[in-house]
Formats: structure tokens, C-alpha cells, sequence
């Protein structure tokens, strides 16, 4: 387990590759509406996994896949019309985030940004042993993490221009930024050894602000669209996992999918649409939630474990899912 990990453990453990063939059992109840839209799979040539982890307004497509020759992470993107490039600015690749441009981050041991011609530019701020860049918005500011020589994780904001302005939610504890939108207000976790977790909001002029569901044990915070809405999910005293967002005015709603185990957002857009998934007692399974609280459910075909990761301003979700003994990205369009 790396320094990013330390605060963002079951995050990671969602994003894995492992999926089981089990049955699907159908959640129904009120605001629910059948599954509607197109699904469309994909997957990098020459790859025995591709996770696609973002979207932008354009419908471009960011993640990782794995090559089938020398089992090695690679990064990708993934055009509107479906042509795929890859890329790699190191050994093992995760790109994790796409701005309105084209332009990628992600992380290998260091972060990394990749501009919309290509060319790829490390991230590692002073004293850092690990780096990773995990959102970048339209004016291409940055946020994300860095692991010192004691341990501890902080977060970063890296201009366009390469400045690198370093904070902390709280002294001490590891700070985990997660996405930045489009006014530069940072979003994130910062938490303790001990698995506490809280959420942040950093405002431009760098003030902080914490938060925490009413009872809740734990909390990822992963999302934050451009109204400053924040969406994740929170484990709670009984150790039930729940989804929630949190208005620009400080308001925190519990979101559960109707008799779902575990319900956990990923994204949000500027209409205030989630995308995430849900634990239907055997498998995961894709949802969205509108503005007014509908759910829709879906998966791509012959899928045992669906886990969308983005959402656009359009409403389009990206994500991947296992099926037949690989994994795949797929692109919803509503």
C-alpha cells in the first residue's frame, strides 16, 4: 500500500480488476427508471484490461489498460469517435483525469501531465518520494498528492505554468486532494493511520473546509463539479457504505440506491447528475442519479461487475466493467 492508499484504501480496492460471475438481482422502488440509453464497449488493442477512469465535454476518454505481451500498465485516450492513442511517461501508468482541452494527468511513481500536443512533463514537488495527479481543469490547474520522507501525504495545486502551492486540510494528517473544477475549489479526504477519514473543500484563496455526514465512520470524497457540489461516498457506524453530495451552501444528502448493500458515487456534473455504482448483494452494478433524485440502472452487456468512473457536462459516463474473464471500458450515452 502506497502513501495514497493510506486514506483512499477502499477506493483502490473498488478500482481493482477482480469480478465473480454472479446473478443479478433487479433494485426496484420509488424515483427508479428502466435503463435507457447506449452502451458502448471497448477495448485498447493489444490489451488484456482497459480502465477507463475519465470524461470530458468533448466525449474524450482517459485510463489505463494492460498489455497483453509484457503485463505492464500503459496509459490511453480515447477520441470522441473512437480512435485510441496510447502513451506511457513511465514504467507503470495510470492516467486518472481529462480537461475540457485533451489535456491528461495521472501518475507512475511521479505525477505526470500530458498537454493536448502529447508531451509529457513530471510533477514532483520538493521533498516528494511519491507524486500523483489525479484532476485537472479547463485553464489546466492541477490537483494532487505527494508522500514526503516521513510519510505523510499532502496535497498540491500546480498551476498551468508549473507553480506548485502545497497545503494540508489538516497539520499533520494525510491530506488526499481528488478533483479540482473548473473556478480552481479542490475537493478531497485527509484523514489518520487509524482509517478516519473526513472530507475537505479548498476554496481559490486557499481556506479550508472540513466536513463530515452526520454518523458517519469514514468518507471518500471524489468528485466536485464546477456549482461546487461535492459528491462520495461514507461508510457509516454499522459499517454500511452510502453515497452523498453536498451543495455549494454546505447542505450534505444521503444518497442510497433503493435496497442496494452499498451505494458509491464517482462523479458529478455541472447539472448536478451523479454517476457511480452500487452493491446489489453479489455483484456491482452501474447507476446515475438525476438533479431531482431519479435513479437509472444499467451495465453493459454480459457484464459480472460494472463500475462507472466519470460522468460529462452531457451526461455521458465512462467506466469499466468485467466480463468475460477481462475488463473492459465503456462509454453510456443517455
Amino acid at each position: 500500500m502506497n502513501g495514497f492508499e493510506k486514506i483512499g484504501a477502499c477506493r483502490w480496492l473498488r478500482s481493482g480488476a477482480s469480478a465473480l460471475v454472479m446473478g443479478f438481482a433487479l433494485i426496484a422502488g420509488a424515483h427508479a427508471a428502466l435503463a435507457t440509453g447506449t452502451i458502448t464497449s471497448f477495448d485498447v488493442p493489444q490489451s488484456k484490461g482497459t480502465n477507463a477512469q475519465a470524461i470530458n465535454g468533448g466525449g474524450a476518454i482517459t485510463g489505463y489498460y494492460v498489455d497483453r505481451a509484457t503485463g505492464s500498465r500503459f496509459g490511453f485516450v480515447r477520441a470522441a469517435d473512437g480512435t485510441i492513442t496510447t502513451f506511457d511517461p513511465g514504467d507503470v501508468t495510470y492516467a486518472t483525469g481529462i480537461n475540457r482541452r485533451g489535456a491528461i494527468v495521472g501518475y507512475e511513481d511521479e505525477g505526470f501531465v500530458r498537454n493536448v500536443r502529447g508531451k509529457i512533463a513530471l510533477i514532483n514537488p520538493k521533498g516528494s518520494l511519491q507524486s500523483a495527479a489525479f484532476g485537472i481543469n479547463k485553464d489546466g490547474s492541477i490537483a494532487g498528492n505527494y508522500v514526503d520522507d516521513n510519510y505523510i501525504t499532502h496535497g498540491f495545486l500546480r498551476t498551468a505554468g508549473g507553480k506548485i502551492t502545497i497545503f494540508d486540510a489538516v497539520a499533520n494528517e494525510n491530506t488526499q486532494a481528488e478533483w479540482i473544477n473548473d473556478s480552481g475549489v479542490i475537493t478531497g479526504t485527509y484523514g489518520n493511520t487509524s482509517d478516519v477519514c473526513h472530507g475537505f473543500i479548498r476554496a481559490t484563496d486557499g481556506t479550508i473546509t472540513t466536513f463530515n455526514p452526520a454518523n458517519s465512520y469514514c468518507m471518500e470524497v471524489l468528485a466536485i463539479n464546477d456549482s461546487g457540489a461535492v459528491t462520495g461516498d461514507f461508510t457509516d457506524l454499522s459499517g454500511v457504505s452510502h453515497g452523498f453530495i453536498r451543495a455549494a451552501v454546505g447542505t450534505i444528502t444521503t444518497i442510497d440506491v433503493p435496497g442496494a448493500a452499498g451505494t458509491f458515487p464517482t462523479g458529478i456534473n455541472k447539472g448536478g447528475e451523479i454517476a457511480g455504482f452500487y452493491d446489489d448483494g453479489s455483484a456491482y452494478r452501474g447507476f446515475s442519479r438525476s438533479a431531482a433524485g431519479t435513479f437509472t440502472y444499467f451495465d453493459p452487456p454480459h457484464s459480472t461487475d460494472t463500475r462507472p468512473s466519470g460522468i460529462s457536462d452531457k451526461g455521458v459516463i465512462t467506466g469499466w466493467y468485467a466480463g468475460g474473464q477481462s475488463v473492459h471500458g465503456f462509454v453510456r450515452t443517455p
